[in-house]
């Protein structure tokens, strides 16, 4: 699935929520496929080495080309 259906998808589902149970579900299973789009993108795309800014609670996987420093500032 690409990047661009997956956010078609995702616009369709959220205007459509029903119920406070079914979203929650329905929310549950989308954010599982957006992680493993952001898996697929670093894997495709991402080489080299870099920084990454902000991942203090959830750093963005990477795979054997890519080698990153993290720059973090927690919360006062």
């Amino acid at each position: 699935m690409g990047l661009h259906r997956f956010a078609r998808a995702w616009r369709q589902w959220w205007s459509s929520r029903r119920t406070s149970d079914e979203s929650a579900a329905a929310l549950e299973r989308w954010q599982g496929i957006g992680k493993k789009v952001r898996a697929f993108a670093a894997y495709r795309y991402i080489r080299g080495s870099g920084i990454e800014i902000g991942a203090l609670d959830s750093p963005l996987q990477t795979y054997h080309r890519a080698r990153v420093r993290y720059l973090d500032c927690p919360a006062k």
